[in-house]
């Protein structure tokens, strides 16, 4: 099952690996008929008395390396032009004001987090994809030193919830913490109170073999 399932993924490298090929071959060829027909000219010159040898020697560096400079540029145009859309999107990024103030010195700071949550009815949206409703007049009432199981399918929304808490998002009604509105807290501070170990599943094409070699393990594939 596993094979037949990665046999389409495997098809497509290949073909890809054969383009590449020929792309290579091709183009390694190209180079080594335009290098032969510079000589076949030049020594037909030569043999003519049209130039001397220093002449031709001087024009066949001149062209070659002119040749390697220019196609070296050309490579690098779409890098060139990649790294000026980089640069101009991390401007803008640092030019971005927050609307939600990290360490507000109004905020109330928190020394200390029981841990009982709240969250009151609340309609969420992601401002990116503000015509996807996430959360549809949800509440909860997480108790302080219980555990809390959020299960759905993905995309149901656990994940928003986690980030509600930590006030990534700001939702249009009420999240509260021991009985405050997460709103009023300084928020560097209550961050220092939440711990958030999340769980990112790497997927790979091929099967995953476990040896033990004596107290160590190692992993391979």
């Amino acid at each position: 099952m596993l094979q037949k399932s990665h046999e389409s993924r495997r098809k497509e490298n290949v073909r890809q690996s054969w383009f590449a090929g020929l792309g290579l071959g091709l183009s390694r060829f190209l180079l080594s008929s335009i290098v032969a027909f510079e000589f076949w000219y030049g020594w037909k010159l030569l043999s003519q008395v049209h130039i001397s040898s220093k002449a031709f020697l001087e024009t066949y560096l001149i062209l070659s390396d002119t040749g390697f400079f220019i196609a070296k540029a050309a490579s690098m145009t779409s890098d060139l032009t990649k790294s000026v859309e980089v640069v101009g999107s991390l401007f803008a990024i640092s030019d971005r004001y927050t609307r939600i103030e990290p360490d507000d010195s109004n905020g109330y700071i928190a020394e200390e987090i029981t841990g009982h949550v709240e969250i009151c009815d609340i309609n969420f949206e992601y401002p990116a994809r503000p015509n996807m409703i996430i959360l549809k007049d949800f509440s909860i009432s997480i108790e302080a030193g219980k555990s809390t199981a959020l299960v759905g399918q993905s995309g149901s929304g656990q994940s928003t919830v986690i980030s509600l808490i930590e006030r990534f998002y700001d939702p249009l009604k009420v999240v509260k913490i021991d009985g405050r509105d997460i709103r009023l807290y300084n928020l560097r501070s209550l961050r220092k109170h939440i711990a958030l170990v999340s769980q990112e599943p790497a997927l790979f094409s091929g099967t995953i073999f476990r040896h033990n070699q004596g107290k160590h393990f190692v992993w391979s594939m």
